[in-house]
């Protein structure tokens, strides 16, 4: 059965970096809230692109940085050879 999402279950699973995620995403998206470039599909998809690459880079360093038992580096050096 699955265990009910509860406060006790967030502070137990959920690293902290986690509940920044989507402010970070709005601060990399602001650029799109203006209409007259939200209009224009170049930049509205080149704006997507950066925030989305960035995203993917913010999520790379957390991922290698945060101390857990798999073996992190390990995967980021062999996927590197």
């Amino acid at each position: 059965m699955a265990e009910a999402v509860s406060l006790e279950f967030l502070q137990g699973r959920v690293q902290l970096w986690f509940y920044f995620l989507p402010v970070i995403w709005i601060l990399l998206m602001v650029e799109l809230y203006d209409a007259r470039r939200a209009r224009r599909r170049r930049d509205t998809l080149t704006g997507i692109s950066i925030a989305a690459l960035i995203s993917a880079a913010l999520y790379l360093v957390v991922f290698f940085i945060t101390p857990e038992d798999l073996p992190r580096r390990g995967s980021l050096s062999s996927s590197l050879q």
